[in-house]
């Protein structure tokens, strides 16, 4: 594990480290990988993959997950002499181009945030990862050591029966090195569901797990949550509704973890559409930070 650590920190050695926002949307743009829409917006092709591909999503069958897996159809195994050699040649590709090195977290509550960084050669995916996770501050970035790192190689296809994959797009998490592998789609979606991946591995050890939830917020913090927990993944309720209320401003969540605080809630406890949303106030703790809410739900993992 050490001649990857190695790998890895010469990569990142090499790369642009933690451009912000501004310099991000600069970066894409002259690459040619985005166009400047009415308004300011960043607009970007993610090619013939316009959604995730959970059929190509594998988890490393390894001490660590063998016994604790679900495996199934979404949840598949590959081995580990297979992930070691893609991880090889992802590094190795990866080593070849200018890449850009975004260090964040994953999760708002300080006790469980998730230290990830993300390597990547395409500055609109970079951009991608800042907007979406929650970025430490300067000093934290310059001392933080990741838990997870996203190997991220959008334009890289190998041959999958030269690496025991279906295609030639591939996400392989593997959780005793702490890498994702991600490559073959230009989806930036595969870059957040990883990380929730491994964070649905991690969080029910500690006893608590995560959600997005968009919140309907007052000045004094958040008043109702429109999303709920149903068989360990998230729901949305309430969308149509709250996006049509112009009047109205939500904001969606960011990866935010929810703890088991005061009483468990059954799956029949919690809401089921937003007008019920405010019985959540007596078992929710929430708590606001500038320009984001995040909440804290009592569930039963």
């Amino acid at each position: 594990m050490t001649i990857v650590l190695q790998s890895i920190n010469a990569l990142v050695r090499g790369a642009c480290r933690n451009a912000p926002v501004p310099r991000l949307y600069e970066l894409a743009l002259a690459a040619g990988d985005a166009q400047l829409a009415q308004g300011g917006s960043l607009v970007v092709s993610t090619g013939t993959h316009t959604g995730r591909s959970p059929k190509d999503r594998f988890i490393v069958d390894q001490p660590a997950t063998s016994q604790t897996v679900d495996w199934n159809e979404i949840n598949q195994p590959i081995e580990q002499v297979d992930a070691d050699r893609l991880r090889d040649a992802v590094i190795a590709y990866l080593g070849e181009r200018n890449c850009f090195v975004q260090d964040l977290d994953a999760g708002a509550d300080p006790l469980h945030r998730l230290p990830i960084r993300i390597v990547t050669p395409s500055a609109w995916h970079a951009l991608f990862a800042e907007t979406m996770f929650v970025r430490p501050s300067s000093a934290e970035r310059a001392q933080q050591e990741p838990a997870f790192t996203v190997l991220h190689a959008p334009d890289f296809e190998p041959d999958p029966a030269e690496f025991g994959l279906r295609t030639s797009t591939f996400i392989v998490v593997d959780i005793s090195a702490g890498t994702i592998l991600i490559g073959g789609t230009q989806y930036a979606g595969e870059i957040k569901k990883s990380i929730f991946s491994v964070m649905n591995f991690s969080c029910p050890n500690a006893a608590f797990s995560r959600c997005i939830a968009p919140a309907m917020p007052e000045q004094t913090g958040c008043r109702s949550l429109l999303r709920t927990l149903r068989h360990g993944q998230d729901h949305a309720l309430g969308r149509s509704k709250s996006h049509s209320d112009r009047r109205r401003r939500t904001w969606l969540e960011r990866q935010r973890c929810v703890q088991l605080r005061g009483r468990m809630l059954r799956q029949g406890n919690l809401p089921q559409r937003r007008s019920r949303a405010r019985d959540l106030r007596d078992h929710a703790h929430v708590w606001h930070h500038p320009g984001k809410c995040s909440c804290s739900i009592p569930i039963r993992v």
